[in-house]
C-alpha cells in the first residue's frame, strides 16, 4: 500500500471497500485477498465524483506493536469515506435482493460489512448522508445499470430514497446463506462473525434505519 500511494500514480488512487473498512477504519476483521482501489475517473470525465469523499488516513501493519524493538512501515493512502462504502455496499445488496439471485460468489461479504458498520460509531453519519447516497445512486445508474427479477431496471435513486431492501427471500436467501457458510468455512471472517440469522436481522435493521433516514 505504501509503494502504491508513494508512486507517481498514487495521487490518482483511493482505497475503498473492505480494504478501507479493515485497514484504515478497523471496522471489520475480515481476511482480504486483495487491495480494493479506485482510480480518479475525472482523468477521463471531469464532472464525475466517484471515490469521494475521501481523506488521507495512516495505515499500520497489523503486527505493529506485537514484536519488541521492531518497527514496521506506515502507509498514507487516500481512503474513501465510510459513508461512501456503506452506500456502495447497501446498493449492491439491494440489487442482489431485487434480482432474487440463486448463486453466491462471496457476495455475503457485503452483508457482513454492513452489519459491522451498523455496530460502529460511523453508522449514524453514513446512513444520514443523503448527498453521498444520491451520488452513489447516480453513479451506479450510469455505470452499473441492472435489471430486477421481472426485467425492469433497478432504480438506485428510489432505493436510497426510502426503498432499500437488504434481506433476500426464498432461494436467494438460501443461496446467500450457503455463500456465507462457505466464507466462514474458508475462514475469510477472521473476527467473531454473526450467525446467518443474526446477520439478516442486523441487515433488516440497517435497511429500516436507512429508509427512515430518507424522510417522507
Amino acid at each position: 500500500m505504501g509503494a502504491l500511494f508513494g508512486s507517481p500514480v498514487g495521487a490518482d488512487l483511493t482505497c475503498k471497500g473492505g480494504t478501507s473498512l479493515s485497514k484504515a477504519y478497523r471496522i471489520i476483521d475480515r481476511f482480504s485477498e486483495d487491495l480494493d482501489l479506485t482510480c480518479d475517473i475525472r482523468r477521463l470525465i471531469a464532472d464525475l465524483t466517484a471515490g469521494e469523499p475521501h481523506s488521507t488516513i495512516p495505515v499500520t501493519c497489523d503486527i505493529e506493536g506485537q514484536v519488541d524493538s521492531v518497527s514496521f512501515p506506515v502507509a498514507s493512502p487516500m481512503v474513501i469515506s465510510v459513508s461512501r462504502t456503506f452506500w456502495e455496499k447497501a446498493t449492491a445488496a439491494h440489487v442482489y435482493c431485487a434480482q432474487g439471485r440463486i448463486r453466491g460468489e462471496r457476495d455475503a461479504r457485503h452483508w457482513h460489512d454492513l452489519a459491522a458498520i451498523l455496530r460502529s460509531p460511523h453508522f449514524d453519519t453514513a446512513v444520514k448522508d443523503r448527498e453521498v447516497a444520491r451520488a452513489v445512486a447516480e453513479h451506479k445508474s450510469h455505470f452499473f445499470s441492472e435489471k430486477d427479477a421481472t426485467g425492469h431496471p433497478v432504480d438506485y435513486l428510489a432505493a436510497v430514497a426510502g426503498s432499500l431492501q437488504l434481506v433476500p427471500q426464498g432461494a436467494a436467501r438460501e443461496a446467500l446463506a450457503a455463500d456465507y457458510d462457505g466464507m466462514l468455512e474458508d475462514q475469510v471472517m477472521v473476527g467473531d462473525a454473526l450467525p446467518f440469522q443474526d446477520l439478516m436481522a442486523a441487515c433488516e435493521e440497517v435497511a429500516s434505519r436507512a429508509n427512515a433516514a430518507a424522510g417522507p
